[in-house]
């Protein structure tokens, strides 16, 4: 894809440690990605606006309002409810998961993953939220399922991949 059709992914890190945070920053960055970060929920909240990023990723353990907590009110907001959301955490990773997936999350990692299955579940997350109509209105895949058929019959999909989501 040439870089006339292509732009570059927008994520915002939601995590409170700032050694946290900065090593997520620098390993976002090295992958050609647009990364802010935010130390609390309320202030990613706060800042959620148009244009919305094509990923979020957030703290399971952050203070005051934990991730799934995040999670459930960023998807009361009408433009975000389709951005992707990976939720982290460094701790009881059985019941994070568990809360994570049922608020709403896309993905779920232990921070002691690997960082290449890091890598692989964010490119995997952005292709996902890559999938826009026409009119440029990104859709989730339970969505897109009803219809793709007749989307591809229409030639209504348009792809529209950022950088380095491959």
């Amino acid at each position: 894809m040439n870089s006339a059709t292509s732009r570059i992914c927008r994520i915002v890190v939601v995590e409170n440690l700032e050694t946290q945070a900065s090593k997520m920053q620098s390993l976002l960055e090295e992958q050609g990605w647009e990364v802010s970060v935010t130390g609390s929920a309320e202030a990613a909240l706060a800042a959620l606006a148009d244009p919305f990023p094509d990923l979020i990723i957030a703290d399971y353990n952050l203070p005051g309002m934990r991730g799934y907590g995040f999670c459930r009110r960023m998807r009361m907001n009408l433009g975000a409810r389709s951005v992707p959301l990976l939720i982290m955490t460094g701790s009881a990773p059985e019941i994070a998961e568990i809360q994570s997936q049922d608020s709403g999350a896309d993905g779920y990692v232990a921070k002691s993953e690997n960082t290449e299955i890091l890598l692989l579940r964010i490119r995997a997350l952005l292709r996902r939220g890559a999938v826009q109509d026409a009119d440029g209105d990104r859709h989730r895949d339970a969505d897109l399922a009803a219809d793709r058929e007749r989307r591809r019959d229409l030639e209504l999909v348009v792809l529209v991949p950022c950088r380095n989501a491959h």
